[in-house]
């Protein structure tokens, strides 16, 4: 594809979006970002967090009114973890998937996998551990219907061989550089 592919997209997601938006000027400069660091579901689902021109915060239902987008790509989770269980956290993924495909009908979803965490993390972390984070991204890849919303395993694309986040691509263990 080339960069055009992205022109009419939606990216909205947390602080792992918001670097794609500051390190990749082709797709920033086609598409629409909403990301904040420290983004979860439930802000995305309930609280007022993008950022107008005029410097009011609007929900997402609100932004997303009067605008068409054809391609929408989801990618959230990492600070949700220890807040309340895989289930919840997909039941709530669900009400956002749900209302954006009503506000949306023309859309395709892609639920973007949560991005692992690199070995050290992986291994000194209690909570933010791949294990937590399968399980999580075991509840949303559940949401794609192959037709309309469409699950992107990430982590094929940025894993080292042993299933961790590639250490060479990371200076938090959470992060891309």
């Amino acid at each position: 594809m080339d960069d055009s592919y992205f022109e009419g997209a939606l990216f909205i997601g947390d602080s792992r979006m918001v670097g794609l938006s500051e390190y990749c000027e082709a797709l920033d400069t086609r598409a629409t970002f909403y990301a904040k660091k420290s983004l979860t579901i439930y802000d995305i689902r309930d609280k007022e967090w993008i950022q107008t021109e005029d410097g009011r915060k609007i929900t997402l239902w609100e932004a997303l009114e009067g605008q068409q987008f054809t391609k929408i790509y989801i990618m959230v989770g990492i600070n949700e973890i220890g807040i309340g269980d895989p289930e919840s956290f997909g039941a709530a993924y669900k009400e956002v998937v749900d209302g954006i495909m009503a506000s949306q009908p023309n859309a395709i979803v892609y639920i973007n996998s949560i991005m692992h965490v690199n070995k050290e993390k992986n291994d000194n972390d209690e909570l933010y551990n791949n294990t937590n984070i399968e399980a999580r991204n075991e509840a949303i890849k559940k949401l794609a219907d192959e037709k309309k919303i469409f699950y992107i395993n990430i982590n094929e694309a940025v894993d080292d061989e042993e299933g961790n986040l590639n250490s060479e691509w990371t200076s938090d263990g959470v992060h891309l550089k």
